[in-house]
């Protein structure tokens, strides 16, 4: 599920709400996943889509996303860390 969720949030022809309903699953599992999860959405190319949001790359990014991503990117530096 994750690698298609990756690619529906990475991909530039995807309808925006499947690729905000993509990102959004992206960010749970991030933000209330297990070590293993986290790692298992770096493997699958998870950050890419992420930091794309924050670039503006799809203009389609609300304020409390930015948050919500920063977050997410920094539970990944975290698990990172860890292991």
């Amino acid at each position: 599920l994750v690698p298609l969720l990756v690619d529906l949030a990475a991909n530039a022809e995807s309808d925006s709400g499947l690729k905000e309903i993509a990102v959004g699953n992206i960010l749970l599992i991030v933000v209330k996943g297990s070590q293993r999860q986290i790692e298992y959405v770096v493997e699958c190319g998870g950050i890419r889509p992420l930091c794309d949001l924050l670039d503006g790359a799809d203009g389609q990014i609300r304020d409390g996303q930015i948050r919500d991503i920063i977050s997410a990117l920094h539970r990944i530096l975290n698990a990172g860390r860890q292991k």
